[in-house]
C-alpha cells in the first residue's frame, strides 16, 4: 500500500512508519527536519520517502497525500509542564493540522480513501479511563486533551470515507512487548509508543474491523 504518515520523527508515528517500512509498504513522512528520521537498513529506506515540509501548510499537505491509499496521524507538541498542568508549545496543534488537512483532502484530485488518527483516553462522556487516573486527565492533562478533543471533532468533517480513531492510555517507551489490549471498551493504564506504532500497521491499514470507530488501546 502507499501510506503517508504525519509526525513520524518520534513516538508512535515513528514507531509505525519503522514497521510500514518493513511491511513492505511505500511510506512517505512529512516532516520540518528529514534527518531527525534515519533508517540503517539500505533495503529500507529505498522504501522510505522523506519529504521537508510542514503538517500546517496547505500546500505542503496536499502534495504528500495525493495518490495514497492511507493516512496515518499522529501529531503532537513538545510538553511543558506547570503548576497548573501541562500544556505543548503549540497547544492547538492537532486541531490546527486537521483543518489544514481537511481543506488539502478537499482540493485533491485522488485522496486516500482511509484515514488513521492517533488521540487518546479522557475525551468524551464516557469514561475510558481506570478511576485510578481520572484526577491526572482532569488537572494535569486537561489541556492537552482539548487539543484532540477539537481534532476528533473537525476529523469528522474531513471529506474521506473510512476513518479510525485509535485512542492509546498513557504511553511509555521502550521496545515493543506485542501485549496490546484493543476494543471499544478496552480500559488500562498504560501502553508503549512501540506498541501503538504496530497496531496502526498490523490492524489498521487494510482491515475492516475499526474502521469508523474509535478503539481504546492499553497493554
Amino acid at each position: 500500500m502507499k501510506i503517508v504518515i504525519f509526525g513520524a520523527s518520534g513516538g508512535c508515528a515513528r514507531s509505525a512508519t519503522v514497521e510500514a517500512v518493513k511491511a513492505g509498504h511505500e511510506v512517505t513522512v512529512l516532516l520540518r527536519d528529514p534527518s531527525k528520521l534515519e533508517l540503517e537498513d539500505t533495503t529500507l529506506k529505498q522504501r522510505l520517502t522523506k519529504v521537508q515540509g510542514n503538517a500546517l501548510n496547505l500546500e505542503d499537505v496536499k502534495k504528500v497525500i495525493e495518490n495514497q491509499d492511507v493516512i496515518i496521524s499522529s501529531l503532537g507538541g513538545k510538553p511543558i509542564m506547570g503548576i497548573t498542568g501541562a500544556t505543548l508549545d503549540n497547544p492547538t496543534i492537532c486541531a490546527d493540522a486537521m483543518k489544514t488537512l481537511q481543506q488539502a483532502v478537499s482540493q485533491v484530485a485522488n485522496p486516500p480513501k482511509r484515514i488513521v488518527v492517533v488521540s487518546t483516553t479522557g475525551i468524551g462522556e464516557k469514561r475510558d479511563v481506570p478511576y485510578l487516573l481520572v484526577p491526572l486527565y482532569m488537572w494535569l492533562l486537561h489541556r492537552p486533551l482539548v487539543d484532540k478533543a477539537n481534532m476528533e471533532k473537525i476529523l469528522e468533517t474531513v471529506a474521506i470515507p473510512e476513518k479510525i480513531v485509535v485512542k492509546p492510555t498513557l504511553l511509555t517507551d521502550g521496545a515493543a512487548t506485542n501485549n496490546i489490549n484493543a476494543g471499544e471498551d478496552a480500559i488500562g493504564y498504560s501502553i508503549s509508543r512501540a506498541d501503538v506504532g504496530i497496531f496502526l500497521v498490523k490492524e489498521c491499514l487494510a482491515s475492516q474491523t475499526w474502521v469508523n470507530k474509535k478503539v481504546l488501546l492499553t497493554s
